[in-house]
C-alpha cells in the first residue's frame, strides 16, 4: 500500500506541474487547489463522457490483469 501511495503522490505532483504550466503566475498552493478542483470534477466528467469512461474501465482492467498476472507468475 505504501508503494502505491508513493506512486500516486508522484503522479499528482506531475499533474500539479502540468497545471502550473498553463498559468505559471499561480502560487504553489493555488495550483494545488486547482488540482483539487479538477479531481473533484472528474467523476462527473467520466459520467458525462462515455469515451473517457470506457478508457478508464479499460485501464482498470489492464491494471488488474497485470498486477494479478504478476502475482500469479511470482508464486
Amino acid at each position: 500500500m505504501h508503494h502505491a501511495a508513493g506512486i500516486c503522490s508522484q503522479q499528482v505532483e506531475k499533474f500539479v506541474d502540468y497545471l502550473h504550466s498553463f498559468d505559471p503566475v499561480l502560487k504553489p498552493h493555488e495550483v494545488i487547489l486547482l488540482a483539487a478542483s479538477v479531481f473533484n470534477e472528474l467523476p462527473d466528467a467520466f459520467r458525462n463522457d462515455p469515451e473517457m469512461l470506457s478508457t478508464l474501465k479499460a485501464a482498470s482492467h489492464r491494471l488488474k490483469t497485470n498486477l494479478r498476472g504478476n502475482a500469479t507468475n511470482s508464486n
